[in-house]
């Protein structure tokens, strides 16, 4: 479809972005210079470009590499809302929410009317009082006023299973596994999503378990 649209117009930025992040995504490192550089070539401060590689790296789960580009797109336009949602919601998938709530906040003052923006914050706001138990290898969050019993529970069962689940993947995280328990379902979707009403089950998104 992406070499359709530049059969038509050969200097469509989205097209030659979308482009750019699938040669990403592919490893195809010197075939997404290409496309990068005909972005350059058209409007070198264009945020398209880092924005859409960052956002299939980041679906492929590949957090670390996304984060860059993310950071390029918000330094190219600081006052996109998207490139702050999509930054702060990189920092939910690993975790990093204080980072996470910054930076739905620069977007919130960009546009106040994105209710992803403004569910993540609320839920942000109201994480800020769960129990935390942290162990040596997890840390578990859960609403007190829930599920205040399964704090340690969880805790002491994921600590029991740690070494068997690693030595069954052959891989120890190198950072601690945060577990999240929500006591109901809109604040679960929210969680994943920014959009309470979505049919969400269990997740993990990078080193968060939801």
């Amino acid at each position: 479809a992406v070499a359709k649209v530049l059969e038509l117009n050969p200097n469509h930025i989205e097209a030659l972005s979308l482009a750019a992040a699938l040669a990403v995504r592919g490893g195809d490192v010197e075939l997404a210079k290409t496309y990068s550089d005909r972005v350059a070539a058209i409007d070198s401060r264009c945020e398209t470009l880092p924005l859409a590689i960052a956002e299939w790296l980041s679906a492929g789960r590949q957090f670390d590499e996304a984060h860059g580009y993310y950071q390029e797109a918000v330094l190219m336009a600081p006052a996109s809302a998207s490139a702050w949602t999509g930054l702060g919601e990189l920092y939910m998938q690993v975790g990093r929410e204080a980072d996470a709530k910054e930076a739905f906040e620069k977007a919130h003052e960009i546009d106040d009317f994105r209710a992803d923006i403004v569910n993540y914050l609320g839920l942000l706001d109201d994480m800020e009082l769960y129990d935390v138990y942290e162990t040596e290898h997890f840390i578990v969050k859960v609403d007190g006023d829930y599920d205040a019993v399964l704090l340690e529970l969880v805790a002491a069962e994921a600590e029991r299973i740690y070494s068997d689940v690693c030595t069954d993947f052959g891989h120890e995280p190198e950072v601690k596994t945060i577990i999240e328990i929500f006591p109901d379902h809109m604040d679960f979707s929210v969680r994943l999503t920014g959009r309470g009403w979505l049919g969400t089950v269990g997740a993990c998104t990078g080193n968060v378990i939801v």
